[in-house]
């Protein structure tokens, strides 16, 4: 991937529960956590800056100032949201199953067409989209190297993202109680692992990242070969407003299904 895996930042995923904005209210002894992006290959003439929430019930992360992503514990259903259009999308295990059949429709009509193209023909297109064809995310695998150390004052242990037997990306995964983290606040982000793992799954955008059932732990550092790094630069706790896990009043609700439409559409263009 381009810039250093992101395990806190949407996949393109989004919010639900459009809700009155009302008196403010406020959530106890949350968790923030604030990230640092750093490297040529994030396109970034600056280091951009990533924050995260905490509860025991939501995950909201802030990748961008227009854009973020809400994960609801209860629910079970991450949410993309984008305010300058106006939009919201849901995705839950309902919908991502769905998304899976078609995506894998549209992956096979694409391997269809592929298979009719002679090779200076593929060529030609992998050079329009600027990189290799691959229908199959590639396989990629997460090990523990048995290390530990210190980021930013938060311990934490260090794996590895293997692909082809080499090493693409570093990780630093901190316990929850290192960064103060609460269990339950814990079995939110863990759970929002879960779903994140069914959608790249189905989706097949999982190729390049470790599947997220498979870390332990929260990652604050990550160190890719190309020079790029996230790192952690602070955790803090107190009370958070709830409003932040809320999708807007008047957002219009965008379904996923979008994204297996222009994957089959994308296929067509290969005719």
């Amino acid at each position: 991937m381009a810039k250093p895996t992101n395990l806190f930042s949407s996949l393109t995923l989004s919010l639900l529960c459009a809700v009155g904005m009302g008196v403010p209210a406020v959530s106890l002894a949350d968790t923030m956590l604030e990230f640092r992006n750093h490297g040529i290959a994030a396109g970034e003439a600056a280091p951009s800056s990533v924050s995260v929430y905490v509860t025991e019930d939501f995950v909201r992360i802030n990748e961008q100032a227009d854009n973020w992503t809400l994960y609801d514990r209860v629910a079970d259903t991450v949410y993309v949201v984008d305010e300058t259009r106006r939009e919201y999308t849901p995705l839950d295990r309902q919908s991502i199953a769905a998304l899976s059949v078609k995506m894998q429709a549209a992956r096979d009509e694409m391997q269809q067409q592929l298979q009719k193209m002679t090779p200076e023909q593929r060529a030609m297109i992998e050079q329009m989209v600027g990189h290799p064809i691959e229908l199959q995310p590639e396989e990629v695998s997460y090990q523990s190297t048995g290390d530990r150390k210190t980021v930013n004052g938060y311990d934490c242990s260090v794996g590895r993202l293997v692909a082809g037997g080499e090493t693409r990306e570093e990780f630093c995964t901190a316990q929850p109680r290192a960064i103060g983290m609460s269990g339950e606040e814990y079995q939110a982000v863990r759970s929002m692992y879960s779903l994140m793992a069914a959608l790249q799954k189905a989706s097949g955008f999982g190729g390049g990242m470790p599947s997220y059932d498979q870390l332990d732990g929260i990652p604050i550092e990550i160190r890719s070969r190309d020079g790029s790094t996230q790192v952690i630069s602070r955790a803090s706790h107190g009370d958070v407003d709830t409003r932040l896990f809320r999708v807007p009043e008047g957002f219009s609700r965008v379904s996923p299904s979008g994204t297996a439409e222009a994957a089959q559409g994308a296929s067509k263009t290969l005719r």
